[in-house]
């Protein structure tokens, strides 16, 4: 039977989370972020003094996403992180979507439940109705800009529960595109990361 996953204690998170504040090459900080993992499975995604676990996650990949040379968490908010691209630094706040009445901390949580008490997991199917993603995007951007952040901050927004297949790519792609867009003046730059791919204005 596979190891119980444990919550970590605020030093814990605490230690992990110091090891981030520094300058690393993005290709680093997933194998890190691996190991930290390790004895907490989905708990390091859940819980609430472990959210820059997800932050690092996140934007560690928008930076390999970007080429960039390195990347860090920030000491305090905003922003959540920086990454050096070209030689300069670029200062970014993450935002997480997911479909209506789902929220990530809570859906990591159950599953480290139900490893914990031995129910398998399997995914029978893909949801493939994205008629939310509209709405969902457009409330984090007004959210984030109400917030009226410094001009240098750009906003990176990865999205959850959303599978790039090639008959929807071009729907998704218009969809993203055109919700950003009446937002564009309200940072430094918009991303939008969906799996694999980073949409961009």
């Amino acid at each position: 039977m596979a190891a119980a996953m444990e919550r970590a204690s605020n030093q814990q998170a605490r230690d992990m989370r110091e090891q981030l504040l520094d300058w690393l090459p993005p290709s680093e900080i997933k194998p890190l972020l691996q190991k930290m993992a390790e004895p907490h499975g989905f708990f390091a995604a859940s819980q609430g003094n472990m959210q820059f676990w997800r932050e690092a996650w996140c934007g560690s990949e928008f930076a390999l996403h970007q080429n960039s040379e390195a990347f860090r968490l920030c000491k305090s908010d905003p922003p959540d992180f920086e990454i050096i691209s070209g030689g300069a630094v670029q200062r970014w706040e993450l935002a997480e979507i997911r479909q209506p009445n789902t929220r990530v901390n809570a859906t990591f949580a159950e599953a480290a439940h139900r490893h914990n008490v031995g129910i398998i997991q399997t995914v029978e199917n893909f949801d493939l109705d994205y008629s939310w993603l509209s709405d969902r995007l457009s409330i984090t951007l007004q959210r984030k800009a109400s917030k009226n952040y410094p001009d240098d901050i750009g906003l990176c927004i990865y999205i959850h529960d959303v599978w790039l297949f090639d008959d929807q790519i071009k729907e998704i792609t218009r969809t993203i595109t055109e919700t950003m867009a009446p937002y564009n003046a309200n940072f430094r730059a918009i991303a939008t990361m969906v799996q694999d791919r980073v949409f961009t204005l």
